[in-house]
């Protein structure tokens, strides 16, 4: 068993191995309501009927430790979702889920920790008609510098990767960089490139998933952060990554702890 509950949040352990309990069989019985156990897919059947029953949007947060799954729980839960959606093999819903394999293509590294691990994070929105059925979806980035074609010499770069340029009034003043400074800039550079790069790809995914005139601003959206990890020496960013896990886990103690607070005082009134 990987699945447990709390209240309302859905525990999920890492078994790093194959596991027969998904698939279209299992779609089916937990749209059958014949299965009651908890799964990732009783999360996004709750957040389905929510969202249409209730005419509001439903949001599905995966958190965790790096490793811990956290990118294949939200694909376990577009497969459930693309079913209830339509199910076809070759239309939007198919488009959707192949998604996946393009930006973990690009965007996921070995690590220490993880020999697959995402190296982004990405919020999917999945639009719904009124029917029920998807009709488009949207993914958004963390990234927010946009990278461009450089369309310079390969002298100007060497230049501009060896030196910098220092500024007082109307003088400039041209200096060499240290070999660990010009070492920085190269590494800065190639991380803006890539990140253009895949912004790239995740625009032309959203364009080839836009949303159609059938939608009527029902969605259900997935949220996959980056993992906690903690190293020996660890960068702002990873301090950032960690503050927003550990503030969702917080949030996650609170809202439980709260629940379980007010069932236990209804019962002893």
């Amino acid at each position: 068993m990987i699945y447990s509950k709390a209240g309302p949040v859905l525990i999920a352990i890492n078994p790093f191995k194959d596991t027969q309990i998904y698939g279209r069989d299992v779609i089916a019985s937990y749209r059958q309501k014949t299965a009651g156990s908890p799964h990732v897919y009783t999360i996004a059947d709750t957040a389905y009927n929510e969202m249409m029953r209730d005419e509001v949007n439903q949001s599905i947060i995966i958190s965790g430790e790096s490793g811990a799954g956290k990118t294949e729980t939200a694909k376990i839960a577009m497969q459930y979702l693309a079913a209830l959606g339509g199910g076809s093999n070759a239309g939007i819903e198919h488009e959707i889920l192949q998604t996946s394999c393009i930006l973990e293509a690009f965007g996921n590294s070995k690590t220490s920790r993880n020999d697959n691990s995402s190296r982004f994070g990405k919020f999917i929105e999945i639009h719904f008609s009124t029917s029920g059925k998807i009709c488009g979806a949207k993914i958004q980035t963390s990234v927010t510098i946009a990278a461009s074609l450089m369309g310079c010499r390969a002298e100007d770069l060497m230049l501009a990767l060896s030196t910098r340029k220092i500024v007082a009034g109307k003088d400039s003043i041209s200096k060499k960089l240290t070999l660990q400074q010009a070492n920085d800039t190269r590494d800065a550079l190639a991380k803006f490139l890539y990140a253009g790069l895949f912004d790239w790809l995740v625009e032309q995914i959203n364009k080839s998933l836009a949303v159609g005139k059938q939608c009527t601003g029902r969605s259900i959206n997935l949220l996959d952060i980056y993992g906690f990890e903690s190293f020996k020496k660890n960068s702002f960013e990873q301090f950032c990554i960690n503050y927003a896990n550990e503030r969702l886990q917080q949030h996650f103690n609170r809202h439980l702890f709260k629940l379980e607070q007010e069932v236990l005082f209804s019962l002893l009134l």
